[in-house]
This record gives C-alpha cells, sequence and structure tokens, in this order.
C-alpha cells in the first residue's frame, strides 16, 4: 500500500517559568536560595551564605478530542529535575548562581483507521533534556531593593514514531508492517530580568519585574525537517503589593506577557496571591495563579492553541539542625485548551492537561 500523509497531533506541555513567578512584593520567609524564588527579591537573612538542592517529580496527563478513524489515546507525561542553588551576601545584596538539568517524557498511542481500510497505532514518544542556568546579583537601595537576572537555556526535544499496521497491511517504504520516523530539535536562548520592590507604607510593598523577550526559532532534523523548533518567552511585566513581618507575608499581584510567535507564545496574563507562615521549626506557603494565553496564527499556520490554566502550590520547610532545613513542595497544574475556530484544525486537538509535581530538597543556611 501507499503511505498516506500523516496527519500529527502534538501533545506537549512544558511548565514555564511564568507559571512559576508568583512573588515580587514580598521576600521568603523561609530559608531559600535564588534559584528556589526564581525573579523575586530574597535576601539573606542568616549567615553570609545558603545553599539549596531539590530533587523534583513530574507526573501528568494530557487527554484528546479524537474522532472515529484518529483515536487519541491519554499522553503520560513523567520525569525528574535536579536542581542547586547557591547565594552568597555583599555588602551591597547578594550574588547568586543555580542550575537546574531537567529530563522528561511524554508518550501516546493514536490508532488510526487509513483512506485504504487498513488501521495502524501510532506510538509517539517525545523526550525533552532542558538545562538552565542562573546568575544574579541584588543591591539594596535604602527602601527599595532590586535584583538583575540572566536564565541561560538550553533547550532539546528528541521525538519518534513508530508505526504499527493492525491489519495484514504493508508500508510501502519497508514492506513490512512497521515504519518509523524521528527528528531532534534544540536550541538556545538568554532570560534577562530586573525585578524590584520598595516600601509604599510602612506595611505595604510594592513589586515590579520586567522580563526581555528571548527566543531560538530553527527546525527539526530528519524527517521532521519541515516542522519549526520553537522555544523561549515573550516580553514579561508584572505588578504586585504585599506585605511581610517576621511571622507572616501576604501578596497578589499580575503577569503579563506578549506574544512572540518566534517562540510560540502568545498574549497572555495570570493573576496569583500566596500566603506564607512561620512556625517554631520552620513555615509553610500556600499560593495560587489563574490566567489564560491567547491562541498563535501566523497566516496560515498555526502554531498554539488558546488555553487557561491555575496553579495550586503548597509548601512546607522544618529545621533539622541548626542551620539546616528540609523542604518539600506539591504543585498541581490544570490546563484546558481552547479551538482556532478552524474546523479542520479544531477536529481533533488536546483537550486537557494535568499534573501533579512533588519537590523534595535541602536548605542550608551558614
Amino acid at each position: 500500500m501507499i503511505k498516506s500523509k500523516i496527519w500529527l497531533i502534538i501533545l506537549i506541555f512544558i511548565p514555564t517559568a511564568g507559571f512559576g513567578q508568583t512573588r515580587l512584593a514580598t521576600s521568603s520567609l523561609m530559608i531559600k536560595t535564588q534559584m528556589q524564588n526564581g525573579y523575586s527579591i530574597n535576601p539573606i537573612q542568616d549567615g553570609e551564605m545558603r545553599f539549596s538542592g531539590d530533587y523534583i517529580m513530574y507526573n501528568g496527563v494530557s487527554t484528546a478530542k479524537s474522532t472515529s478513524d484518529w483515536n487519541v489515546g491519554d499522553a503520560k507525561y513523567t520525569g525528574n529535575s535536579f536542581v542547586i542553588g547557591f547565594d552568597r551576601k555583599t555588602d551591597f545584596g547578594h550574588y547568586s548562581f543555580g542550575y537546574d538539568t531537567q529530563n522528561t517524557k511524554q508518550e501516546w498511542v493514536t490508532k488510526v483507521t487509513l483512506s485504504s481500510g487498513c488501521t495502524a497505532d501510532y506510538n509517539y514518544s517525545y523526550t525533552y533534556k532542558n538545562t538552565e542556568t542562573l546568575l544574579g546579583i541584588s543591591t539594596n537601595l535604602g527602601k527599595t531593593t532590586l535584583l538583575a537576572a540572566i536564565d541561560m537555556v538550553s533547550r532539546k526535544t528528541d521525538r519518534a514514531r513508530g508505526e504499527t499496521l493492525t491489519s495484514g497491511c504493508t508500508w510501502t517504504s519497508t514492506g513490512t508492517a512497521n515504519d518509523s520516523s524521528k527528528g531532534t530539535g534544540s536550541g538556545e536562548y538568554n532570560v534577562f530580568g530586573i525585578v524590584g520592590k520598595t516600601e509604599l507604607t510602612e506595611k505595604l510593598l510594592l513589586g515590579f519585574t520586567g522580563i526581555l523577550e528571548a527566543t531560538d526559532k530553527s527546525k527539526y532534523t530528519d524527517d521532521w525537517s519541515n516542522a519549526d523548533y520553537r522555544i523561549g518567552n515573550g516580553m514579561r511585566m508584572g505588578v504586585s503589593v504585599g506585605s511581610e513581618t517576621l511571622m507572616r507575608a501576604f501578596e497578589g499581584g499580575i503577569i503579563l506577557e506578549q506574544e512572540n510567535k518566534d517562540s510560540g507564545d502568545g498574549n497572555s496574563m495570570y493573576i496569583f496571591g500566596l500566603f506564607e507562615g512561620r512556625f517554631g521549626g520552620g513555615g509553610y506557603l500556600i499560593g495560587y495563579s489563574n490566567g489564560s494565553e491567547a491562541k498563535v496564527v501566523n497566516g496560515t499556520e498555526y502554531i498554539s492553541r488558546p488555553n487557561s490554566f491555575s496553579t495550586i502550590d503548597l509548601q512546607v520547610q522544618y529545621e533539622l539542625d541548626e542551620g539546616m532545613y528540609f523542604s518539600g513542595d506539591l504543585k498541581k497544574i490544570d490546563v484546558k485548551y481552547g479551538d482556532y475556530g478552524i474546523a479542520t484544525e479544531d477536529e481533533v486537538k488536546t483537550n486537557t492537561h494535568a499534573e501533579n509535581d512533588i519537590k523534595l530538597g535541602i536548605n542550608v543556611a551558614f
């Protein structure tokens, strides 16, 4: 038989820094490095240096809208990260270093009925290998504290598809019931950001941030050489208000991101809030964010779907020994994907993504 053109549905969800940025106006009451807090003000309160080591486990699933001849199964998303951070106090603030290495995989099976009447199983496997290196420096200017940081990001995606005919047919290209294809996309980009906090009143703080657009657009290799590989982010701006004491902190704010077609990011907005408290031997945090992202279309090219998302973040830290802390974090992410408004593009599509991430770590202040 002649091998038909394959209509591919790509089920990819990779959390970005935007999902994690839920703090601007207040500083962590728990002992955390800058790498753990990202683009937020996080002065060293105890000692001259601090170190963190985190192990993160990812577990998610995506569901899809299907048709009778293109039945897409649930996509399982699994993997892990190892993250380290180090900060050192200076006369003017502190400087920071962080490194994150992440390995994740997404797999699913699509059962296809071809126009010839033959049936097949398409087994998809996407493997992601990402690294991030954070360098930052903060300075205190009286009532205002500023942080400048650069996040150097490297991403690689290997995607493969195995095609097995299940009805006695054979592929023309191989003469058997089995065929396969593969491709690799990779790139690097640097994210530059500034964040600050200042005192509005004795009890009220203002936080703000600006993150420049960053992107790297290229092509996949091998059998996917016609497909674009897009990574990066649009320009981000944010503001929040909050209050903090030695025993508690709370704040709420908004983050906006501009469309970047080269990275595949649409115009987006999300609001966030958190409450953090301390107890005898440690602390806890409850955080929530909710937002939406517009679709990205370039002429007749449909790049990314509109979506809405929410995140619940539960953190706890407990002192094991003087200056040494155990940290735990449970993060729940839910995403719902919308339509392009074009029947041929919306007939088969990703519907939802649900994910639960667990982070376990050690923090040391010395």
